[in-house]
């Protein structure tokens, strides 16, 4: 069970929430068979201010098997890369977390809690992750969660949290998401 976390706001960019739904419908299409179905992996840009995370950017970063989904080393590198694209734009922005599909709802897994503690730690606590699920994908439902850990320093015993969101498309265009992405990605 997902808690609600008591921290901040996100602040999700709308050309980061039409790259990520582009890279994984194009992966997980619901006109396609389940069966051909793949996990994406990505990193996020932004910057924390105020209780407040603002993510600008994203990368898709590795493409997996229906289940699976991980880092490589050229992977590493390229985050790193990005990073610094980032830094360029604007010396604030950094890497504030990490975004995967994947078709279990809109949760982490065990492998998911272990992958957070990277990104989520002592040189960054305010680290979020951005779960995508495209059978969540409706019209109230922008199809993805937000989830950070309640205390990193449990480690995998920590609870997970839910974190508050707010996409920056017009908020009447907010009354149906799957709508604002069909007119945005044909899929």
């Amino acid at each position: 069970m997902v808690e609600k976390a008591p921290f901040g706001l996100v602040s999700v960019k709308k050309e980061v929430y039409v790259k990520i739904a582009r890279d994984v419908l194009k992966f997980a299409n619901p006109s396609e068979p389940f069966v051909n179905w793949r996990e994406i992996y990505g990193v996020l840009g932004g910057r924390i201010h105020i209780g407040t995370c603002y993510v600008t950017d994203c990368k898709t970063m590795n493409i997996g098997t229906q289940t699976d989904v991980g880092f490589t080393t050229q992977n590493y590198i390229d985050a790193t890369l990005f990073e610094e694209e980032l830094r360029k734009k604007d010396e604030r922005h950094h890497l504030v977390g990490w975004f995967h599909s994947h078709f279990i709802g809109l949760e982490y897994s065990g492998v998911d809690i272990m992958n957070h503690l990277g990104w989520q730690n002592e040189n960054n606590p305010f680290a979020i992750g951005l779960v995508f699920d495209p059978q969540h994908l409706s019209k109230e439902n922008p199809g993805f969660a937000i989830l950070k850990l309640k205390d990193y320093n449990l480690g995998d015993a920590s609870p997970v949290e839910s974190v508050d969101f707010v996409i920056t498309i017009p908020k009447d265009e907010r009354d149906d998401y799957l709508g604002y992405l069909k007119k945005t990605i044909p899929f």
